[in-house]
């Protein structure tokens, strides 16, 4: 039995830290991503579930997540970036067992209890994906 979800509150506080990122828009990414191609209306109509800030969809334009794919007189379409799709298939990879996280990004000490406990997570899930063969030993996470 896979067991995808096992680890996601440490798959996803990395990847919110990594790319400082909140967990809306790490969820409105996951959703974008299974959309393909999308209207604003479409990106109204999820980010509203999350988030009140109107201007969410600006501030992911400008940080490089969201590309406008079309643009024509009636309306424009849209698509996660290459940045916002690499991140999602990361996600993706290290949720499947496929990609280990790097763990040196949590052995600095000065970092504090909560970052040493989520290292000692980061250990844990990649000794447990390594004991199932799961993951190439010598494969960290790249970087974008």
């Amino acid at each position: 039995m896979k067991e995808h979800m096992k680890y996601w509150r440490v798959i996803r506080h990395y990847f919110q830290r990594k790319y400082s990122l909140n967990i809306s828009e790490l969820e409105l990414f996951l959703f974008l991503y299974s959309e393909g191609y999308f209207t604003r209306k479409v990106f109204n109509e999820f980010a509203f579930l999350y988030t009140w800030d109107r201007s969410i969809f600006a501030d992911l334009t400008s940080r490089g997540f969201i590309s406008t794919f079309t643009k024509d007189k009636k309306r424009e379409v849209y698509c996660l970036s290459r940045r916002g799709i690499y991140i999602v298939k990361q996600i993706y990879k290290v949720l499947d067992g496929e990609m280990i996280l790097p763990q040196e990004d949590e052995c600095d000490p000065s970092k504090g209890y909560v970052a040493n406990k989520y290292r000692k997570m980061i250990i844990r899930m990649n000794n447990e994906g390594r004991a199932n063969n799961k993951v190439q030993i010598n494969k960290p996470l790249p970087p974008y």
